[in-house]
């Protein structure tokens, strides 16, 4: 478990450097925590999917596990 704090803890870091990708990151969390608000489940679980596997996306581009 201490590996994946590592590795999300280095994903932030990186991230955080490249402005456009946390802005996307920002947005993808006020879509998912407006689905929430709205007791929009399915809605709330969809964004929450694209939201994991564009982050997926990102940490392989990035070469962290590497």
């Amino acid at each position: 478990m201490a590996n994946l704090y590592t590795l999300i803890h280095v994903f932030r870091i990186r991230v955080g450097r490249n402005k456009e990708k946390a802005e996307q990151a920002l947005k993808d969390h006020e879509a998912i925590l407006e689905a929430i608000k709205a007791k929009d489940a399915k809605r709330a679980e969809r964004m929450m999917m694209e939201h994991i596997e564009k982050s997926k996306d990102s940490i392989f581009s990035l070469r962290i596990l590497e």
